[in-house]
C-alpha cells in the first residue's frame, strides 16, 4: 500500500463552478455533429393507392404496391405478402441518442409457408419488423434488430424460436408496438400494448462504419395484416451502456478534522463518454470506532451530473487534466476520526435501463492517524474492474461474459465475511 497524496485538498472550498452537465449530453464537438431530431410522420390518409408511398429529405418510404384500405373506420395499409420499407436518406438514425418506431398492427391470419423453399415459418420466425444497417457497397447488413413471429403469432427476438419474447398476438386485434435503440451502446427494447416485453444489449453501432440503415415490415410469405399510425421519434433516454465505457476511481478529497470529532471524503472519478443517464458509486464501509464497535455498510450515490471542472483549495481541477472529459463525484460525511480501524471500498460506475458497468476501483484504509489536522488514508488498487452487473441484481459477470456462479460480489454487501475474502 501507498499512502495518497492526489487531491489531499480542503473541501470547504470545494465550490462548484458553472461547469456542471445534466445526463445525457454530448461533448461540444461532438454536439456539432448531431443528427437532426427526428419526428417522421407516415399518415396513411396523405399516401394514394397506387403510389410508392412518399419522399422526404429525411426518409423514403416505398410501400410496394401494397393497397391502402379502411379497417374499424380507420385508413391503413392492407399487406399480405409483400414487405414494407421505410429508408433512412442520410444515415440519421444511427447518431440519434436514442430512436423509437412505433406502430399498430393488425393480423387476420398469421404467416405461413416456407422460407426459399426451405424452412418453414415455425422453424424460421418471419421479420414483423427489422432494423437493417449495411455498409457501402456491402451485400450483407452489418447488424440488424427484429421483432419476429410464427404461424401462431408467437414473438421472438431472433430467427431462432428458442429466443422467445414469451409474448403472443391474436388474430384480429390491434397491437401497439413501441421499438426502440441506443446505437452507441447497443440497448434494444420493445413494449406490446405499453408494455416492455423485451430488452437486451446487443453491440453497438458506430456511424463512422455504416453508410446507411432501413426499417422493413413483414417478408414475402403469405398473411394478412393492416398497419398504421406509423411514427419514428428521438429520445434522449440511454438504454444499455456500452461496456468499454466506464466511470473510473481517480482520487479522493478531504476536510480537516471538524469541531464534533469527524471529517468528510469526497471522491473523484473519471468519465470518458456520455452513453449512460446516471452515474454512481457504490461505497462498502467496515469501520470500528472509538468505542470499539464495528459498523458495516453498503450504499449506492447516484447522481444525473457530471463536471467539466470543480474548485479545490481556490484552484480549478479540470476533467481535461487527467485526460477525460468529465470528473463524477459522491461524498461520505462525518465520519468518525477517533475510529481505530476503517475500511472504504469504493467502486464508481454508470447505469443504463437493465445494466451497471463498475469501472477502476479502490479500497482506502484509516487508521486513527492525523497529520496536521487532516486524516491520512492510504489506498491499494481492488482487482475489479469493469465488471458488468444486472440493474436487479440477479447476476454479476466480467468484461468476457464470464459468470460469477455464486455471485461473489453480491456477498459484500450481504455478510459480514463476504467483503474480508476479497480484500
Amino acid at each position: 500500500m501507498k499512502t495518497c497524496k492526489f487531491l489531499s485538498l480542503l473541501l470547504a472550498s470545494l465550490m462548484l463552478l458553472s461547469c456542471i452537465v445534466v445526463l445525457p449530453a454530448t461533448a461540444k464537438e461532438e454536439e456539432e455533429n448531431k443528427a437532426p431530431t427526428i419526428a417522421w410522420e407516415f399518415d396513411v390518409e396523405s399516401i394514394e393507392n397506387g403510389t410508392q408511398g412518399k419522399e422526404t429529405d429525411q426518409y423514403v418510404l416505398d410501400t410496394k404496391g401494397n393497397s391502402i384500405t379502411e379497417v374499424d373506420g380507420e385508413k391503413c395499409f392492407s399487406v399480405n405478402k409483400n414487405i414494407l420499407t421505410i429508408t433512412d436518406k442520410n444515415n440519421d438514425l444511427v447518431r440519434q441518442t436514442t430512436f423509437y418506431v412505433d406502430f399498430d398492427i393488425k393480423f387476420d391470419s398469421f404467416p405461413s409457408g416456407m422460407h426459399d423453399a426451405t424452412y418453414t415459418v415455425d422453424e424460421y420466425p418471419m421479420a414483423l419488423f427489422t432494423w437493417i444497417v449495411h455498409k457501402e457497397g456491402g451485400k450483407n447488413p452489418v447488424y440488424d434488430r427484429s421483432i419476429r413471429i410464427d404461424s401462431k403469432g408467437n414473438l421472438f427476438y431472433t430467427r431462432n424460436t428458442g429466443h422467445s419474447m414469451n409474448a403472443a398476438l391474436k388474430l384480429g386485434e390491434w397491437n401497439n408496438f413501441r421499438f426502440a435503440i441506443t446505437p452507441e451502446s447497443g440497448g434494444f427494447e420493445v413494449h406490446l400494448n405499453g408494455e416492455r416485453i423485451f430488452y437486451k444489449s446487443y453491440t453497438a453501432v458506430s456511424d463512422s462504419t455504416v453508410a446507411g440503415s432501413y426499417f422493413r415490415f413483414f417478408e414475402q410469405l403469405p398473411f394478412q395484416a393492416y398497419l398504421k399510425n406509423i411514427k419514428i421519434r428521438s429520445m434522449d433516454t440511454v438504454l444499455g451502456i456500452n461496456k468499454e465505457d466506464s466511470a473510473d476511481y481517480l482520487g479522493y478529497q478531504l476536510t480537516p478534522v471538524k469541531d464534533d470529532g469527524t471529517f468528510d471524503i469526497r471522491f473523484v472519478s473519471s468519465l470518458a463518454k456520455m452513453t449512460t443517464n446516471t452515474v454512481g458509486y457504490q461505497i462498502i464501509s467496515i469501520v470500528s470506532n472509538s468505542d470499539g464497535e464495528k459498523i458495516e455498510d453498503c450504499r449506492d450515490i447516484t447522481s444525473h451530473l457530471v463536471y467539466e471542472k470543480i474548485m479545490a483549495n481556490g484552484a480549478e481541477v479540470s476533467a481535461s487534466s487527467f485526460n477525460t472529459s468529465y470528473l463524477t463525484l459522491a461524498t461520505l460525511k462525518d465520519i468518525d476520526a477517533g475510529m481505530t480501524n476503517g475500511i472504504f471500498v469504493i467502486r464508481p460506475y454508470i447505469e443504463g435501463t437493465e445494466t451497471r458497468v463498475y469501472g477502476a476501483a479502490k479500497i482506502l484504509y484509516y487508521d486513527g492517524k492525523i497529520e496536521n489536522g487532516y486524516p491520512v488514508l492510504s489506498e491499494e488498487s481492488l482487482a475489479l474492474s469493469n465488471e458488468i452487473v444486472a440493474s436487479d441484481d440477479t447476476y454479476v459477470r466480467d468484461q468476457n461474459g464470464v459468470m460469477f456462479g455464486s455471485n461473489e460480489l453480491l456477498e459484500i454487501k450481504n455478510s459480514s465475511s463476504g467483503y474480508t475474502r476479497h480484500m
